[in-house]
């Protein structure tokens, strides 16, 4: 799907699987980098696993490529599963995961991003086939935010949605039994640190791009 942006949520961005949010002081050149290395780690994840069959290696290889290409490591994401009954109730999840942590302003754009996406007209295309009986997916909540040293968090939070007991409704009607698996990390992002894979990143993301035009009928 092309990237969308809830009503009213100018720093909030969905764009295939991810979730991103950014605090209002990010540059635009830092934005940019941060939305190129996250799409260029999750091809290279697609390339290497399934992330239906294998998802705990899938979010590994992901975090990977931010680890890889000038992203430093600052914190883990407890793995938890727990199960909900409404997804109206996931931002909760996220936010409290994400507050484990200690990082608060990344937990509050994690939640008032979801907040956004679940009451907004995209929640229902995005989530269509997620809540059905025996359905697996999953996504990336991604919040930014640049700490008292200028520097910026990074946190990936990963969900993995294992749907039960579901019977195709309306998205606001809790019908079903989902288990929630939740894993990830924390990570810091400069400029300076980055700017040796910058041409790396927009090389590899043309060279994915040409690849997939080529493969079109």
């Amino acid at each position: 799907m092309a990237p969308t942006r809830p009503e009213g949520q100018a720093n909030v961005l969905l764009s295939r699987d991810s979730l991103v949010s950014f605090a209002s002081d990010l540059s635009s050149q830092e934005r940019r980098d941060i939305l190129d290395c996250l799409h260029y780690s999750q091809l290279r994840a697609d390339e290497k696993r399934d992330r239906r069959q294998s998802w705990v290696s899938w979010i590994r290889l992901y975090q990977a490529g931010l680890y890889n290409n000038g992203f430093t490591l600052s914190g883990a994401l407890e793995h938890k599963i727990l199960s909900i009954h409404d997804p109206r109730d996931l931002h909760a999840v996220v936010r409290d995961a994400i507050q484990g942590t200690g990082h608060q302003a990344l937990s509050v754009l994690a939640d008032s991003a979801l907040k956004a996406l679940l009451r907004s007209p995209h929640a229902q295309a995005f989530f269509q086939d997620w809540f059905s009986d025996g359905q697996s997916e999953s996504m990336q909540v991604v919040p930014c935010c640049a700490d008292e040293n200028g520097l910026i968090d990074v946190m990936i939070c990963g969900i993995r949605i294992q749907t039960e007991g579901a019977v195709r409704s309306s998205f606001s009607r809790p019908t079903a039994r989902m288990t929630i698996t939740i894993n990830g990390g924390a990570f810091r992002y400069s400029a300076q640190a980055y700017d040796p894979y910058r041409n790396k990143i927009l090389q590899g993301l043309e060279r994915y791009a040409l690849t997939y035009f080529d493969s079109v009928p």
